[in-house]
């Protein structure tokens, strides 16, 4: 994309700057006169930067034969040029700020994202000459989620030309939660909404909320966005929609938007303004032509000092003839129907995030055909071809194939379960242990790596012993592999030969999909070749199992019996290079791409022969007819949170229902219908007849508590935050300002919103969840209009069980008060006091002295009556807990009376905010299954914790120790 807007000499030399980002080159000419943008080029380099601008020099002698150039360069590929052709060189911000600061004569902030990088720059006004200066700047770090090439990404996955990409969100209406972080984890959200069929519209709008909840969380860590916001970089000057999305999410008018010109093009425009000004005296005019000559002879590289060296994956053609032998596949040839012939089988489906998967199994676990294929954004389509494609091949033969019974797993485990009445269906990682022992019983550790994401089991005998999955990032599953290698033209099914071709493999380490990027073009700029790059990717997937999943200080825990699985592992050179890390032989299991499937077909089997009666599977016969109609976006009506559901009906009669929150929102219908509200009643009566102790203690932590009656109203509100150690404490803050005469109100309920609503205001990305949502309560009392906020800091209370040093608070309780105040201070925002007190409690009678202290200091109360509130407040701390062991050992004796069982779910008590927790306690009381928090676990004081490895400092991490124990 190139612009020339004149063909006039310049005998001084013109300015022009050359940004050299990750993914794109740019030049930038100015006009000596005014300034103005006189000539211009932007292009992606397709990770040759070098090449990318010997182009530019090239058009830039055409466009301006004989014309000679001050030239300054910038960007993260930048650098190494610049020095190899002795021009000066440009930081991107001040870059990017110079040319902010010659356009505009107000600017707040600045927002701009690249292909991999995001930047957010902060400015203020010199009072005294009105110059506007940089006050501070952030720049994404480990994670290039939200940037330009996430945004390619997501545009792949909805096969959507990245160019279509903008036009199709603006037609976009309802917004779905995706991850802005990762590139793969927002496919991991994005693909069972696609399996669902949910609009892709909607889904591109989506992922451009995700893009802005992620830069603005990411980026201004506790730095105010003032106003007005400068948009620039190539991903907002392509996709205005995603400018809307900011404007809207911080609450701009239009006037507080700003739009450069080019916006692309602005970190190019003030490199040349660089060259125009802080560089003049060292920009020697220069012919482009002879810079380019010096480009081309490769002068201006420079040789790579201790770069890491890797050996090949075989040191000869014998060793690989070796591994491949022992890895040798079998071939599943499926079973040849006869005429007359009836068989009756088991079928296993396996649902997978990006492929769907089938196994048909008779009673002598012999398996008798397989499916695999892509979903193709319709798993049910694709999974009825295949079924019927299989029931055809058996008619033509004479044949009738009969299914017995059918079972499901996978990330569509319910979806099909409902749409084809599949009787049995089982979690993912159930079925992949279960196939594991059909072919090695005594498998001692399972790796399973899919097309998103990872497992590793530890199996003892068959059974499950521990379980670790991908949880901050998905660099490293099958289709990162996939993607890397369509870009580098390799077809998947050729990877593994690309890497086994390979002399020198490239050294890429573990890193974020995106920035992996960064260390190709890094490698390619050395050298690699396409071979070296996939050896390299191919050690990166196993680097990052061990690094990012498992993390294992020792290897051996894995045992002497290691089997993997996977469609991943169908690529020998990730089976070898598991090997080369792990420093042994390892098991492939002999259908890896299957075992989810087989797994459930074992399971479904042994299922059946348990429960032959059991049927409702679909006939194949009737299956010509199955079908199903789809609606989106349908409110429930049941609540407040207006979930929006998305509701499959199957020509069944059976429906799915997703993106409800609760087992209410799986009801069909109006709140109005007499049907409808006896299904409510029985919903609730259900969930009323099942304890679930997270939501009693809420209730409990909540309610009102005797105090005596205040000397007087003080007049004031005082807003308590409902975070951290007050999920703990509320009882005794409650009762005690109460009891001292101030009016109490609490922040809402968390939800999304509210958390969303302060994450610009969040100092460190790497804090805990429940920490980050303490911004948004502040902002939700600020909007009721408190007097005050009260948020004490109580570094230590006294020991609750048998460990005298158990009386440290966590780091973050007990210090995010102080972070607020220096970061995020009510008072300084809105005007409200913010009360933050520092509390050091030993015994109950320090707490006493320094509470007498702070409240004559701060309200002028009398001891008398501070101690009178004290005691209120000690007194109702009592009772919530006395009431919560009571309830807890009602639940437990119910539990042992009826030969069941209860799940204590361990954690502290700020996990009792159900956004916190994912509603984990309904999850399991929705099965008929008592829930009870740690603290309610009678006797959990008790508990013996000297033999502990682990320092007991802490009551909430004693508590949940203590009742494991």
């Amino acid at each position: 994309m190139t612009e020339h807007s004149t063909t006039q000499q310049f005998s001084q030399g013109l300015a022009a700057g050359i940004d050299i980002g990750s993914t794109t080159t740019k030049v930038a000419v100015l006009d000596p006169e005014n300034g103005n943008l006189l000539y211009a080029d932007y292009r992606r380099h397709h990770a040759d930067q070098v090449q990318s601008v010997v182009t530019i020099l090239e058009e830039l002698e055409n466009a301006f034969p004989g014309q000679t150039f001050r030239i300054c360069l910038t960007g993260s590929g930048a650098k190494p040029i610049a020095e190899g052709l002795d021009l000066p060189f440009a930081q991107e911000v001040a870059a990017n700020a110079a040319a902010i600061r010659q356009r505009y004569r107000k600017v707040g902030s600045a927002i701009e994202l690249g292909g991999q990088d995001a930047k957010m720059i902060f400015f203020q006004t010199d009072p005294g000459t009105g110059a506007i200066n940089v006050a501070d700047m952030r720049m994404n770090g480990s994670c290039a989620g939200g940037t330009g090439a996430f945004i390619d990404e997501i545009a792949t996955l909805l096969k959507v030309p990245v160019e279509q990409f903008n036009d199709l969100a603006a037609q976009g209406s309802c917004v779905y939660d995706i991850s802005g972080r990762c590139g793969v984890y927002a496919k991991t959200d994005i693909q069972p909404l696609l399996n669902q069929g949910v609009a892709k519209a909607d889904l591109a709008l989506s992922a451009f909320h995700a893009i802005a909840k992620q830069t603005i969380g990411g980026l201004a860590q506790g730095l105010e966005i003032t106003r007005p916001v400068v948009f620039e970089g190539g991903p907002l000057t392509f996709n205005p929609v995603l400018v809307q999305v900011f404007a809207q999410r911080l609450q701009l008018t239009e006037e507080e938007v700003l739009i450069p010109p080019r916006p692309e093009l602005m970190v190019a425009c003030g490199a040349a303004v660089c060259a125009e000004t802080i560089f003049r005296g060292d920009c020697v005019p220069t012919l482009p032509g002879e810079l380019r000559k010096r480009l081309q002879n490769g002068s201006f590289r420079t040789e790579q000092k201790n770069a890491p060296v890797s050996r090949p994956f075989f040191a000869s053609p014998e060793e690989q003839a070796a591994f491949e032998k022992r890895h040798a596949k079998p071939v599943l040839t499926p079973h040849a129907p006869k005429p007359g012939e009836e068989v009756r089988a088991y079928l296993g489906i396996d649902s997978g995030s990006t492929t769907t998967k089938f196994v048909l199994m008779d009673d002598q676990e012999n398996l008798l055909d397989s499916f695999y294929a892509s979903n193709a954004g319709e798993p049910l389509k694709v999974a009825k071809r295949a079924l019927l494609a299989l029931r055809d091949r058996y008619r033509a033969a004479g044949a009738r194939l009969q299914i017995l019974a059918a079972g499901t797993t996978g990330y569509g485990e319910m979806l099909f379960a409902k749409a084809f009445g599949a009787e049995y269906h089982t979690v993912e990682t159930v079925a992949h242990a279960r196939a594991a022992k059909k072919y090695v019983q005594d498998a001692t550790f399972l790796l399973d790596i899919g097309g998103q994401d990872m497992k590793a089991m530890w199996l003892d005998n068959g059974i499950i012993t521990n379980i670790l999955v991908n949880e901050a990032c998905s660099s490293g599953c099958g289709s990162f592999l996939e993607n890397f290698a369509s870009s580098l033209g390799i077809p998947t099914k050729e990877i593994a030969g690309a890497a086994f071709a390979s002399r020198q493999p490239a050294v890429l380490g573990s890193r974020c999909t995106v920035f992996m990027n960064s260390s190709i073009i890094t490698e390619q700029r050395n050298g690699k070749s396409a071979q070296d790059i996939m050896a390299g990717l191919c050690r990166s997937i196993v680097e990052n199992v061990f690094t990012k999943v498992i993390r294992l200080s020792n290897l051996d825990s894995l045992g002497d019996r290691i089997v993997v699985q996977g469609g991943t592992f169908e690529n020998n050179a990730v089976l070898r290079a598991l090997e080369e890390y792990t420093g042994r032989e390892v098991i492939r299991a002999p259908y890896p791409g299957l075992m989810g499937a087989i797994g459930m077909a074992l399971i479904t089997r042994e299922r059946y022969h348990e429960h032959p009666e059991n049927r409702t599977f679909l006939d194949l016969d009737t299956l010509d007819d199955f079908n199903y109609r789809q609606e989106e976006n349908a409110p429930c009506p049941f609540c407040t949170n207006h979930c929006k559901r998305t509701i499959l009906r199957f020509s069944n009669g059976n429906s799915w229902i997703t993106n409800n929150r609760c087992e209410r929102g799986e009801i069909l219908g109006g709140p109005k219908d007499a049907a409808v509200r006896e299904q409510l009643q029985a919903h609730r009566q259900k969930a009323d007849a099942v304890p679930n102790l997270y939501r009693e203690r809420e209730k409990l932590l909540l309610q009102d508590y005797p105090c005596p009656a205040p000397a007087k109203d003080r007049g004031i509100t005082i807003g308590i935050p409902r975070v951290l150690s007050f999920w703990e404490t509320l009882p005794f803050w409650r009762t005690f300002l109460r009891a001292l005469g101030f009016r109490v109100v609490l922040s809402d309920p968390s939800t999304r919103a509210l958390y969303e609503s302060g994450i610009s205001a969040v100092t460190s990305d790497t804090v805990c969840f429940p920490a980050k949502l303490v911004h948004g309560h502040l902002r939700n009392l600020a909007g009721k209009k408190v007097d005050r906020i009260f948020m004490p800091a109580v570094t230590t209370v006294p020991s609750e069980n048998t460990q005298q040093t158990s009386r440290s608070m966590c780091a973050v309780v007990k210090g995010y008060p102080l972070v607020v105040g220096n970061s995020d201070n009510p008072e300084k925002l809105w005007g409200i006091p913010y009360d933050a007190p520092l509390f050091h409690w030993y015994t109950e009678g320090d707490c006493e002295k320094q509470l007498k202290q702070y409240m004559k200091d701060t309200f002028a109360i009398p001891a008398e009556e501070t101690l009178a509130a004290i005691r209120a407040a000690l007194e109702a701390e009592k009772s919530f807990h006395t009431a919560l062991k009571t309830r807890g050992r009602q639940v437990l004796d119910q539990v042992t009376r009826d030969n069941r069982f209860a799940v204590v779910l361990a954690s502290r008590p700020y996990q009792n905010d159900a956004l916190v927790n994912h509603e984990l306690p309904e999850l399991f009381a929705g099965m008929g299954i008592p829930v009870l928090t740690a603290d309610a676990v009678p006797g959990v004081e008790d508990v013996d914790l000297s033999m502990s490895r682990l320092d007991i400092v802490n009551n909430f991490h004693a508590r949940m120790l203590g009742s494991a124990i």
